[in-house]
């Protein structure tokens, strides 16, 4: 295994490998054909190395909707835990079905988790509050989402049949299923396939994201940013951070702190310029930098959206790859 930003990999990568991922990053959805014309490798070499890839759990495309869509309410609960007890109730935390990221701070003295609730179940949240481990917990919900990609809806402009359901199961399981195989599993023709997928698409209720192992691109500035913002700044805040490529979820929560940001940098010296300079000037009270270390469990990209060139510089001659 291989030990990268406090986090785990279960295999070596090498420069190609690190060149996938940041065009799929970039563009979730690419073809096979477009990987390979643009990184100048065969197609069966991009086919084989996406497989290992996805069999290591290095990456998955999926497809989201953002996390309070449809009526849900989205919660980000921060709690401080025994370092002795911390690893355990992480571990329960991520086999439950109503857990999205579950993650565990680099000290190993407080663990993040995100939930997806209905209605007013909080159940697991109040769970969490009383249990014995915890020595304290805070509870945010997530007001405002800046993710997604520019149009995305919390609420659809109609109704959902129970075929559009599906076709948002199946692709939040793999966002790359071909046409054809989507097509089989519905028991309807591809047109049709295609066409259910093209409109949920375009009506901005479901988006792609690469969700990239936290330390497959080497960013040891993984951190969450708990940001107390003056009244009249929340909005210009969470707008400006979804446009920086280094911010990886942005959101106005309740509680406590006013934003909840997770940014992924090089080193821990550009995480402090980030938010000793590029959040200057933005009515910002305080900011509690909390570097994250080990995954349990996730449900969204986690990695730096570093410039194709910088990997290609590393890669060299491409043609070797073949």
């Amino acid at each position: 295994m291989v030990r990268r930003a406090g986090a785990v990999l279960p295999v070596e990568l090498d420069p190609l490998d690190r060149l996938i991922l940041t065009v799929l990053d970039r563009d979730p959805t690419i073809s096979y054909a477009g990987l390979s014309n643009e990184l100048n490798v065969s197609p069966r070499t991009v086919a084989d190395r996406l497989l290992r890839l996805r069999s290591h759990d290095i990456v998955r495309v999926v497809g989201r909707t953002l996390p309070d869509f449809d009526g849900r309410s989205a919660w980000l609960a921060r709690a401080h835990v025994a370092p002795s007890a911390i690893g355990e109730l992480a571990a329960e935390l991520a086999r439950n079905d109503r857990s999205r990221w579950v993650r565990i701070a680099r000290d190993r003295t407080e663990m993040i988790a995100g939930f997806v609730t209905h209605s007013a179940d909080d159940s697991i949240l109040t769970q969490l509050e009383s249990d014995r481990r915890v020595r304290s917990a805070h509870t945010y919900e997530l007001l405002k989402v800046w993710s997604g990609q520019e149009g995305t809806v919390t609420h659809p402009s109609r109704q959902l049949d129970a075929i559009d359901r599906h076709v948002m199961r199946l692709l939040a399981e793999d966002g790359r299923m071909p046409n054809r195989e989507l097509a089989t599993r519905l028991a309807l023709d591809p047109s049709t396939t295609s066409r259910r997928r093209r409109r949920l698409v375009e009506e901005g209720i479901l988006f792609f994201e690469a969700d990239i192992h936290p330390a497959a691109l080497d960013a040891s500035g993984d951190a969450m940013l708990w940001i107390r913002v003056s009244p009249g700044g929340i909005r210009d805040l969470g707008q400006w951070l979804r446009q920086q490529p280094e911010c990886r979820f942005a959101a106005a929560s309740s509680g406590a702190v006013s934003v909840i940001a997770h940014v992924m940098l090089p080193d821990a010296a550009s995480l402090v310029d980030f938010v000793d300079e590029g959040l200057a000037g933005r009515n910002i009270v305080s900011v509690d930098i909390v570097r994250m270390g080990e995954v349990l469990k996730r449900n969204a990209g986690a990695v730096q959206r570093t410039p194709v060139s910088h990997f290609r510089d590393a890669v060299g001659d491409r043609h070797s790859f073949r």
